[in-house]
């Protein structure tokens, strides 16, 4: 149980590492990091709102996988369905946080 333990739990610190400076609003437009699509890769307005936004989200998920993790261990559910639970809740948060995203882009495009 160790292995995904520590796996999913650097997948949680990552995502919390990962969101920082874009609620930060320290990176640029750029091709390699970040809420990459056309609308916000054309303007920095957008850029930089959509990706604080963005950013936001990616941190609520690695709090929610960093706080998943000791609850099912206190559940003691085996390993196999600890594995399980973890992937649709990654998975599940990724496409969560991306449609959210979309949506608050699209919003900030109509004002």
């Amino acid at each position: 149980m160790i292995v995904p333990v520590i796996l999913y739990a650097a997948v949680g610190a990552l995502f919390i590492g990962l969101a920082h400076p874009l609620i930060k609003r320290r990176i640029p437009p750029n091709d390699l990091y970040g809420f990459r699509v056309p609308e916000t890769l054309a303007s920095e307005e957008l850029w930089y709102a959509v990706n604080e936004y963005s950013g936001r989200q990616l941190r609520l998920l690695g709090v929610v996988i960093l706080a998943a993790i000791p609850l099912l261990l206190l559940l003691q559910v085996e390993e196999i369905l600890f594995t399980i639970i973890m992937t649709v809740l990654l998975v599940g948060g990724v496409a969560a946080a991306v449609m959210h995203s979309f949506i608050y882009l699209h919003r900030l495009k109509r004002t």
